[in-house]
């Protein structure tokens, strides 16, 4: 799957906009100064070559391991008087260009790639599309508990009690596509703690007895644990016994207090000083049926489909049954970071005393990226569709500008993208694959199941 980095780059190579045209030519042979770089990859250019249409850009900054930056060519020298190939340009970098670090020039400016490629995905959705699957516990008020959907560095709907425990995601898990690894550098212990989207949404436990239970991994006893708090404060700790295996560990049934500002109602996994464990699933159990499941904002266009296991959870059952649910948004919510969102949850409409384990299930159109090391969800050959939608998307607005770029490049805005986007479109290998989705007719009867062009009844 391409950075964003890599798919500007590509997008430029279809356009014929960057140079050097080599990728292992692209890199500063000598140390600059702060608006100044050498490259002697552009030596078979005449001086002055670039001035004013081109922009000299640096994916990892002037040391190669910064952020973006972006410089207007004010000058070229061929070769000065040692020979070198120099670029320079109107505004300082952040420091001095250093030898050795990724660099080109295009007549395009970066941003407007970004803008272009960001825009593309949910044009060519759903021919292009992101399959989602959200795991949930029915009953569990613990919301993202399979760790499915994270926001940056941490889980979506989980905070750190402090700096000093480090969180990251690990392929290594229990159930589902991966787990938590916590580790305490600190010298007293530290926590995972639930924040979701909806607080009021715990006020339904006021009262009720509540189990929380964790699937851990850890080799030292009394490492990592969970437990309760709630207006009542914190409850006691249950620990894994360190026996280097998944082990399922529960709490004791805890009556629910209604939470204040400074107990709110949470779920916390407690990592010891100095300690390392996983954490692969939590979930609750106790309280009324469930009707109302929070779905995280990574899931931009709700589920499509939601399955319940037959058997209980804990089990690897994949025996499932089909929900009814209708899809909910209010605004203004909360997140995990306090900042006003849209919230979304799904409602069932004949909620479940069972614990099955909910499959929540969707397609969504590509994310968009923002900096250099975000990823495009997409894979060869597929990433082509996206890069000349993305070229679609540009020449709509600077291929009309005259002096936007050199000849050359606006010769190659000329070419017909449009055509060759529905050429690749109509290729086979590029469809992505859908679900089958089952549809109720109007006045009664059989379902429908949509395959393909053809509807059948069941």
């Amino acid at each position: 799957m391409p950075t964003l980095a890599a798919a500007r780059q590509s997008v430029l190579e279809e356009l014929h906009a960057i140079v050097p045209k080599l990728a292992t030519k692209r890199v500063t042979t000598g140390t600059g100064s702060t608006t100044t770089a050498e490259i002697n990859a552009l030596g078979d250019y005449p001086d002055n070559s670039f001035v004013d249409t081109h922009w000299l850009i640096l994916p990892g900054g002037y040391n190669g391991t910064s952020a973006l930056e972006v410089g207007r060519v004010s000058a070229f020298d061929q070769a000065d008087g040692s020979g070198l190939s120099i670029v320079t340009v109107l505004e300082p970098f952040a420091g001095t260009v250093a030898s050795g670090v990724t660099a080109y020039l295009s007549p395009v400016h970066p941003d407007e790639v970004r803008t272009a490629l960001n825009s593309a995905g949910p044009r060519l959705f759903p021919h292009l599309a992101v399959p989602r699957r959200y795991h949930h516990v029915n009953q569990s008020h613990v919301f993202n508990g399979f760790f499915d959907f994270w926001n940056g560095s941490l889980p979506q709907w989980w905070a750190r009690s402090d700096a000093d425990v480090a969180v990251t995601r690990d392929k290594i898990s229990y159930f589902g596509e991966s787990s938590v690894k916590l580790v305490s550098a600190d010298a007293e212990e530290q926590y995972l703690k639930s924040e979701p989207v909806n607080h009021n949404l715990l006020n339904a436990l006021i009262g009720e007895s509540i189990t929380l239970h964790m699937y851990g991994w850890c080799d030292t006893s009394s490492s990592l644990g969970i437990r309760i708090t709630d207006g009542d404060g914190q409850g006691t700790t249950v620990w894994h016994t360190g026996a280097s295996v998944w082990e399922k560990i529960s709490t004791a049934a805890r009556t629910i207090v209604a939470s204040t500002p400074s107990n709110p109602i949470r779920w916390e996994i407690v990592i010891a000083a100095g300690a390392t464990g996983y954490a692969s699933v939590v979930w609750t159990t106790g309280g009324p049926a469930q009707e109302f499941v929070p779905i995280p904002p990574q899931f931009r266009r709700g589920p499509s489909n939601v399955r319940e296991s037959l058997a209980a959870w804990p089990t690897f059952s994949r025996e499932t049954d089909g929900r009814e649910f209708r899809l909910e948004q209010a605004y203004p919510t909360y997140d995990s970071a306090g900042s006003i969102t849209t919230g979304r949850m799904i409602r069932m409409q004949t909620p479940s005393a069972s614990n099955g384990l909910l499959y929540i299930e969707g397609e969504d159109y590509l994310s968009a990226a923002s900096v250099e090391a975000d990823v495009y969800e997409v894979d060869v050959p597929q990433d082509l569709l996206l890069y000349v939608q993305a070229i679609v998307n540009y020449k709509r607005g600077a291929g009309q500008d005259a002096g936007s770029g050199a000849a050359e490049f606006q010769l190659s805005l000329k070419r017909d993208w449009e055509a060759e986007l529905k050429e690749l479109t109509a290729n086979p290998a590029n469809s992505a694959t859908h679900p089958a989705v089952s549809l109720k007719p109007m006045f009664g009867g059989p379902g429908e199941r949509y395959v393909g062009e053809r509807f059948s009844v069941r």
